[in-house]
């Protein structure tokens, strides 16, 4: 057993003064105390001067497009972004499975102990089986022809079919990627889906699909001739809704430019449906691409389930969700670190079905960092913050 104590921690929900936290062998929370170690003594017992807080819970990666070198920086949009990341895929730079081991070594070096992937292949599961991390993959699917609905449906097969010890779940591109003859070869699979992920609207061009100005409309129809996209109207509810209204645990990921309106619809489906709803913010990875930013305020404001991911090394310096939280908090300097703390750790554990994650709590097991930084008691990230895990 363990005693760890500091001056402060986060539980996930709420602060702590003084905590000490007991921790068996196998890394399972025995208790939770606030006890002033001026006034007391404790065997056995390591003290840190910082802030404890739960193991954090990146909520959208892509880590085969995590590949050593290959980086993209141009913030030429979102199509300009596809284009780059179709020619890595011909060109097969996909990483290979001691390089993904690597890649899954750094991020718990670097406080995660849960992640949410999408992958497109069996190029990641094999370090996957190997990781003591945690992780969910969302095989994404995005047939623009019945021909490749088939390709898709039988790589996600035999990744279903080999890689029984993990967790894979069939999800949606976006609402561009997908044609109607694609879509209709591939419905079935989400009459039953416990979890499921897609990328939303993440740039405005979604909204008007229909468009042969659209850059994505022109793009996918020099790709497939019969393009016609399967969703363009972009009332969610009348659309994506139709398909994935039987999730029951649902991840909409960067919301760069969802409108009030497509907020109101999601809620009332989701109400209705009985779908868990969440919504996933890459900060870092929308500004690279994008130049844009979500409007975490306006979220928060509604009381939306938020959480973080990085998205890949593509479009990202690193996998570190700590620092994606410098980051937000350099970009909305007025959000209190526990917010941010909570929809690192709890709210994602929440959207993603982890329960012993996410909350320093007695019978979980979520992980421990320590967060080193000046004006620790300010319920702010400090620029120069450091990070240790503990346990």
């Amino acid at each position: 057993m363990r005693r760890i104590a500091a001056k402060l921690a986060f539980t996930g929900t709420r602060y702590i003064q003084n905590p000490v936290i007991e921790i068996s062998d196998n890394q399972e929370i025995l208790s939770v105390k606030s006890i002033d170690l001026s006034q007391n003594e404790l065997p056995n017992c390591e003290y840190y001067s910082g802030l404890l807080v739960p193991g954090f819970i990146n909520a959208h990666t892509h880590t085969e497009l995590s590949m050593k070198g290959e980086t993209y920086t141009s913030q030429g949009g979102m199509m300009d972004f596809v284009k780059h990341v179709i020619s890595l895929r011909r060109n097969n730079k996909l990483p290979q499975a001691s390089d993904l081991q690597t890649v899954y070594q750094r991020m718990r070096a670097e406080g995660t102990v849960a992640f949410a992937d999408i992958t497109n292949s069996e190029v990641s599961f094999h370090a996957k089986q190997k990781t003591e991390l945690h992780h969910k993959s969302f095989f994404e699917f995005f047939p623009l022809s019945a021909k490749q609905a088939e390709e898709q449906r039988n790589v996600y097969s035999n990744v279903r079919r080999n890689f029984t010890d993990c967790e894979v779940f069939p999800s949606l591109h976006s609402p561009y990627a997908l044609t109607i003859t694609g879509l209709n070869s591939i419905k079935d699979l989400f009459n039953h889906s416990e979890f499921s992920s897609i990328h939303y609207r993440e740039s405005e061009d979604e909204l008007h699909l229909d468009s042969p100005d659209n850059p994505m409309h022109s793009f996918y129809r020099n790709i497939e001739p019969n393009y016609e996209a399967a969703f363009v109207n972009p009332v969610f509810s009348e659309t994506l809704g139709d398909v994935l209204k039987h999730t029951k645990h649902l991840l909409l990921v960067h919301n760069t430019c969802i409108r009030q309106e497509d907020v109101d619809d999601i809620l009332k489906w989701s109400d209705r449906h009985e779908v868990n709803l969440n919504f996933v913010l890459c900060p870092r990875s929308n500004m690279n691409i994008n130049a844009n930013l979500p409007d975490i305020h306006g979220f928060m404001e509604q009381n939306l389930n938020l959480c973080f991911g990085t998205d890949s090394l593509l479009s990202a310096p690193n996998l570190s969700i700590f620092e994606e939280l410098k980051f937000v908090q350099a970009n909305y300097p007025e959000i209190k670190l526990q917010s941010l703390l909570k929809m690192s750790a709890y709210n994602a554990a929440l959207a993603l079905g982890w329960d012993e994650l996410g909350e320093l709590a007695v019978g979980k097991k979520p992980g421990i960092n320590l967060i080193s930084m000046k004006a620790l008691h300010s319920d702010r990230l400090h620029p120069d913050a450091e990070l240790k895990v503990i346990v």
